[in-house]
């Protein structure tokens, strides 16, 4: 992922990155933040065994109020 971002960085993007394991954030709080920042892109590592967590918050990527249930 830092790649990615590295190289949209250097060709004039305006780039964040976010972990919100590291950051305690949960499904919901993640979701939040992604949203509120109403991004045009967003990536996510795909290839962990939180793979099921990263699937529910972009499910819910650019809904107004996002509402997970499980």
């Amino acid at each position: 992922m830092a790649y990615i971002a590295t190289y949209a960085h250097a060709q004039g993007y305006n780039v964040g990155v976010l972990d919100a394991e590291s950051h305690g954030l949960g499904i919901q709080q993640a979701a939040q933040v992604i949203n509120a920042l109403q991004l045009r892109w967003v990536g996510f590592n795909l290839i962990a065994p939180t793979y099921h967590l990263t699937a529910t918050i972009a499910a819910v990527r650019g809904t107004e109020d996002p509402v997970l249930t499980r």
